[in-house]
């Protein structure tokens, strides 16, 4: 079976992120956090970070769920990113559009991450982006995307491998970390073994 192309906007449902027209202020004490730009590292999605905000407006239509899409709505690369696991009460910031797949359509999140990443559609997001200060994909563009949709059982091992790379770099992350905390602990152990020789 060989794949088809669908536009984006007729598999899912795409739709921009929150946003306050007196802006987001922060409330410690708030029972919603908002993930914004800033908050994304090399991992994918760090909700660790995120803001907690008491929202000025109904916040239900924002609410992300395990499975949704961010794709970046602005500056020069639009990438997309995978919620995993999403936090009780965690909406997107305007910096995003949520894209969640429609319950009729037979396709993987994971598929259309890579696919939304891959060169074809960045070149496209590219093309399509406001000549702004602050480079913008409109709704309109991003609902126009085609996607190509394989069977399941090609999105499945293309889903497979990216979540094999993703743990892999996670891992790397980790022994980075813990391989800079050692050489920190052993210099300091020189650092006091030398100090006291000299007393």
């Amino acid at each position: 079976m060989t794949a088809t192309e669908l536009r984006l906007e007729d598999i899912a449902n795409i739709q921009m992120g929150y946003q306050a027209r007196a802006g987001i202020a922060e409330n410690l004490d708030a029972e919603y956090s908002v993930l914004r730009a800033l908050d994304i590292d090399d991992g994918g999605l760090n909700f660790s970070g995120a803001m907690r905000f008491s929202p000025g407006i109904n916040a239900a239509p924002y609410l992300i769920s395990s499975g949704d899409i961010l794709l970046v709505a602005r500056g020069q690369n639009h990438l997309a990113h995978l919620v995993q696991e999403a936090p009780a009460n965690a909406v997107a910031s305007n910096s995003f559009y949520i894209v969640r797949l429609l319950g009729n359509t037979a396709l993987l999140p994971e598929y259309l991450v890579w696919w939304l990443n891959a060169p074809e559609a960045q070149t496209y997001f590219a093309q399509q982006q406001g000549r702004s200060t602050i480079p913008f994909l409109s709704k309109k563009a991003l609902g126009a995307c085609m996607v190509r949709v394989p069977p399941l059982e090609v999105q499945a091992r293309i889903g497979n491998i990216i979540n094999l790379a993703r743990r892999e770099r996670a891992l790397t992350r980790q022994l980075a970390e813990k391989k800079n905390i050692l050489i920190e602990e052993v210099c300091r152990k020189a650092a006091r073994h030398s100090s006291q020789a000299n007393a």
